[in-house]
C-alpha cells in the first residue's frame, strides 16, 4: 500500500514537471492590434505608447479593424460622426467638422479588459471653396477660398448662384437690387438679380460654425433699360417698375383695363388663355386692353425690349370673372332677398313715382327701355342706377345690367309700373306748357311773365298747396279738378304750387313758377370727408361747365339760392354716399376706388334747358373694400376710403372684409362682443361676432390701407341681442 502511494506521488511530481517544462498553466494575454484605413486606403498614423494619432480631412470615412473583440467609445468633440457601422471587430464612421478638432476612440478588448488602445482622429475642416455661376455658366476659374475677394459684372435680370463645398452662413447686402426666384440651401444661394440703377450686391460667405473662414463675392449689376409699369383701370399696381428678368402677377375682374408702360420701345408677346381683349391700343412704349373671361383664367404678357429681345419682363394677369349680382331696391328698401345673377330675370311691380335703385357688385353697363314711363332724378355709375319711374298708363320698363367687357353676362330687371292716379296738366294763358301731364312724383319749372294766368288741370279731385313768396294772385278760381289764377310780382321771384290728390295726399306733383326769368345760380362747396372743413367754394351760372379735382371721400354740396333744382348725376366708376337733397340743394360724399369723373348736371326743376354742368375728377386712395355677410355681398359694396357704414347682423353671422388687392390693417373696438373664427391675410379679414349681453351691441372696425394710413373705411357692425 505504501509502495503504491509513493509511486502515485512520484508520478504526480513528474507530470507537474512536464507541464511546467511545456509552459503549462494560464497562457499569456493575446496582444490587441488595430489596423486603420481612410476612404478605403490603409493608413498608419503616428503611435506613442497605446495611442495612435491619425490626420484626416472633414468628410472622410475611417475604418478600424481589431484583432480581438472590442468595445469602442467615441468622444467626437465638435465633430459629427455619421454612417456608423460597428461589429465585434470593426468600426466604420464618416467624420465631419466645421472646425479643427480631435475625435477620440477608446478601444477596449471585451475578453481582456487590460488590453486597450486609443485612436485620435485629428480632423482638419474642408477648405472653403465657392464657385460663382451666372445663368448656368461657372465664372470662377478656381473656387473662392478663405480670405478670397471675388468680383464679377452682370446685366440686370441675370441669375447668379453661389455653390459651396461646405455649409455656409451667408450675409448679403443687396444695395439697390431686387431678387426674384430665390433658392437658398445649406451650401448655396441662387437668385435673379435686377436693378433699375447700377448697383452692387455683396455676399459675405462664412463657414457655418467658423466665422474666421470667410470670403467675399461682389456682383456689379448694370441697370436694365427695360422697366415696365402696370396699371389697372388707370391705377398703378406695382410700387416699383417690373424690371427685365422679373415677373409680376396682378389680379383683375373680368372686363377691367390693363395698361403697360415701358421706359424703352417694346414688343409684347400675348398668351391670353381663355381671355379675350377689347379696346386694344399699342404704341412704341405703351400697351393697353380690356381683358375679359367668362371663367377664371390667366393671361401672360411678355414685354421685350425692341432693341434687345433678351431683355424681358413677364406680367401674369389673373382674371377673376367675379359673378354678376344685382340687387334691387324700391324707395330705399331692398326688394330682392337674393341678388339677380347673370342669365336671370327678375320682375317686380311699383307705383308711379317710386324710386328704383339697382346695385351691381361689379362694373356693368346699364341699359333701359322705358316703354311709356318717364324717368326723373336719374343717378348712375358703373355699379349703380337710380331713378324715379312715372307712368300715365300702366307700362313695363326693362333694365339690363351687362358685365363690362363680357356681354354674355347679363342680368335683367322687368318693372311693371302702375298708372299714376294723379295727372296734372299745366297751362300759361291757356296754352299747355307740358308735353304730357305731370305724373305723381314729378316736378316742373314754368317760366312766365308777371300778370299772366296759370292753370292746373287734374284727372282726379285735388287740392293745391300754395307757397307764393312775394307774388300775389288774382282772378283765382278752384274746382275739384281745376286751379287757376293770375300771378303777379313787382320783382323777379319764384313761387311753388304742390298739387295733391284729394284721396291720397302722397300722390303729388310740384310746379315751380319763375316770374320774369330769374337765371339759375348755383353755389358749390367742397368739404372734407367729415364735412367739418370747407376746402373750396365756387359759384356757377346757367351755361357754365366747370371741372374740379377732389380726393375720394370728399363731400360736394350744391345749392341754388334762387330756383328749385334737379340734379342728374353720372358718377362714372364712382359712387355717391350719404346723398341728401331738397328742392334747392344736393350734397353727397363722392367715392371711387379708381380714377374717374363724376358729372352733375344741374337744371331748374322740371326744365331741360338753362342748366349748368359740374365735373369732379375723383382721385382714388389705395383702398377699395368689399364687405359680405354670410357670403352675400352688401348691395353698396365695394366701399372706398372715407366711407363710414353701419350694418345689422345676427349673433354668429360671419362678416368678411376684402380689399381689391391692397394690403390692409384692421383694428377693432368690440364693446362687449366676442370674436371667433377669425381669418385674416394681408388683404382679407373675416370674423364671427357673438353677442351674449342681452342687448344690441356695436363693434367698430377700422380698415386702413397699409400703404396710405389716410385711406380708411369704418365699419360699424351692430349685433342683435340673441
Amino acid at each position: 500500500m505504501l509502495l503504491r502511494l509513493l509511486r502515485g506521488g512520484l508520478a504526480g511530481l513528474l507530470l507537474l514537471g512536464l507541464l511546467a517544462g511545456c509552459g503549462g498553466g494560464r497562457p499569456e494575454d493575446p496582444t490587441l492590434s488595430l489596423s486603420l484605413a481612410v476612404d478605403g486606403s490603409a493608413a498608419s498614423g503616428t503611435t506613442s505608447g497605446t495611442t495612435t494619432t491619425l490626420q484626416i480631412q472633414s468628410g472622410q470615412t475611417v475604418t478600424m479593424d481589431s484583432s480581438l473583440d472590442v468595445a469602442v467609445v467615441e468622444s467626437p468633440g465638435q465633430a459629427t460622426l455619421t454612417s456608423l457601422t460597428k461589429t465585434s471587430t470593426s468600426w466604420v464612421g464618416l467624420v465631419n467638422s466645421a472646425v479643427e478638432d480631435d475625435v477620440t476612440l477608446q478601444v477596449t478588448s471585451r475578453d481582456y479588459p487590460d488590453q486597450t488602445r486609443t485612436v485620435v482622429l485629428h480632423v482638419t475642416p474642408t477648405p472653403l471653396a465657392i464657385n460663382v455661376v451666372v445663368d448656368g455658366v461657372t465664372q470662377t476659374a478656381t473656387p473662392v477660398g478663405t480670405g478670397g475677394d471675388y468680383s464679377l459684372s452682370i446685366q440686370s435680370g441675370q441669375t447668379v448662384a453661389l455653390q459651396s463645398n461646405v455649409g455656409l452662413d451667408l450675409t448679403t447686402d443687396f444695395g439697390d437690387a431686387r431678387v426674384a426666384n430665390r433658392v437658398v440651401s445649406k451650401t448655396g444661394w441662387q437668385g435673379t438679380l435686377t436693378s433699375a440703377v447700377d448697383t452692387e450686391v455683396t455676399f459675405t460667405a462664412a463657414v457655418d460654425g467658423d466665422s474666421s473662414r470667410s470670403a467675399l463675392v461682389h456682383v456689379l449689376i448694370a441697370a436694365t433699360p427695360l422697366q415696365v409699369g402696370v396699371m389697372v383701370d388707370g391705377v398703378t399696381q406695382n410700387a416699383a417698375p417690373v424690371l427685365a428678368g422679373e415677373s409680376y402677377t396682378v389680379t383683375i375682374s373680368s372686363g377691367q383695363q390693363v395698361a403697360l408702360h415701358s421706359t424703352v420701345a417694346m414688343v409684347v408677346d400675348e398668351s391670353l388663355g381663355a381671355a379675350n381683349k377689347s379696346a386694344y391700343t399699342k404704341t412704341a412704349t405703351d400697351w393697353s386692353a380690356n381683358l375679359a373671361s367668362a371663367s377664371s383664367t390667366e393671361a401672360t404678357l411678355v414685354v421685350k425690349s425692341n432693341a434687345d429681345n433678351s431683355l424681358m419682363a413677364t406680367i401674369h394677369v389673373v382674371i377673376d370673372p367675379k359673378p354678376l349680382a344685382v340687387t334691387v331696391s324700391v324707395d330705399g328698401t331692398l326688394e330682392t332677398s337674393t341678388a339677380v345673377t347673370a342669365g336671370q330675370t327678375h320682375e317686380l311691380n311699383i307705383s308711379s313715382g317710386q324710386q328704383l335703385t339697382l346695385d351691381s357688385n361689379i362694373k356693368v353697363n346699364f341699359a333701359s327701355s322705358l316703354g311709356a314711363a318717364s324717368a326723373s332724378n336719374i343717378s348712375k355709375s358703373s355699379t349703380e342706377w337710380q331713378a324715379n319711374l312715372s307712368a300715365g298708363a300702366a307700362t313695363t320698363v326693362t333694365l339690363t345690367a351687362t358685365a363690362q367687357g363680357d356681354s354674355t353676362r347679363v342680368a335683367t330687371i322687368v318693372v311693371h309700373v302702375a298708372a299714376a292716379p294723379l295727372q296734372v296738366g299745366v297751362l300759361v294763358n291757356g296754352v299747355s306748357v307740358t308735353a304730357t301731364p305731370l305724373l305723381a312724383g314729378q316736378a316742373t319749372t314754368v317760366n312766365m311773365s308777371s300778370d299772366q294766368s296759370l292753370t292746373l288741370n287734374s284727372n282726379v279731385s285735388f287740392q293745391v298747396d300754395e307757397s307764393l313768396g312775394t307774388a300775389t294772385k288774382s282772378g283765382y278760381t278752384k274746382t275739384a279738378n281745376t286751379w287757376s289764377a293770375t300771378l303777379s310780382s313787382a320783382a323777379p321771384t319764384v313761387l311753388t304750387l304742390t298739387a295733391k290728390s284729394a284721396a291720397d295726399s302722397s300722390q303729388a306733383v310740384t310746379v315751380n313758377v319763375v316770374l320774369d326769368q330769374i337765371p339759375l345760380t348755383v353755389n358749390l362747396q367742397i368739404l372734407t370727408s367729415d364735412g367739418a372743413t370747407v376746402v373750396q367754394t365756387d359759384t356757377a351760372t346757367a351755361g357754365d361747365v366747370k371741372t374740379y379735382s377732389i380726393p375720394t371721400g370728399y363731400r360736394v354740396a350744391v345749392g341754388s339760392p334762387t330756383l328749385p333744382i334737379n340734379v342728374t348725376a353720372d358718377f362714372g366708376d364712382g359712387l355717391a354716399r350719404y346723398v341728401n337733397s331738397t328742392n334747392h340743394s344736393w350734397n353727397a360724399m363722392l367715392v371711387s376706388g379708381s380714377a374717374t369723373e363724376a358729372v352733375l348736371n344741374v337744371t331748374p326743376q322740371g326744365a331741360t334747358t338753362g342748366g349748368l354742368t359740374l365735373k369732379f375728377d375723383i382721385v382714388p386712395k389705395d383702398l377699395s373694400l368689399n364687405v359680405s355677410v354670410n357670403g352675400l355681398a352688401l348691395p353698396t359694396s365695394p366701399y372706398a376710403a372715407g366711407d363710414n357704414l353701419t350694418i345689422l347682423v345676427s349673433s354668429g353671422d360671419v362678416v368678411a372684409m376684402a380689399s381689391d388687392g391692397a394690403n390692409i390693417t384692421v383694428t377693432s373696438t368690440l364693446s362687449g362682443l366676442t370674436e371667433s373664427s377669425v381669418t385674416k391675410t394681408s388683404t382679407t379679414y373675416s370674423v364671427s361676432l357673438t353677442n351674449s349681453t342681452g342687448a344690441d351691441q356695436t363693434a367698430t372696425y377700422t380698415i386702413t390701407s397699409a400703404s396710405d394710413p389716410t385711406a380708411q373705411v369704418t365699419l360699424n357692425i351692430t349685433v342683435r341681442a340673441p
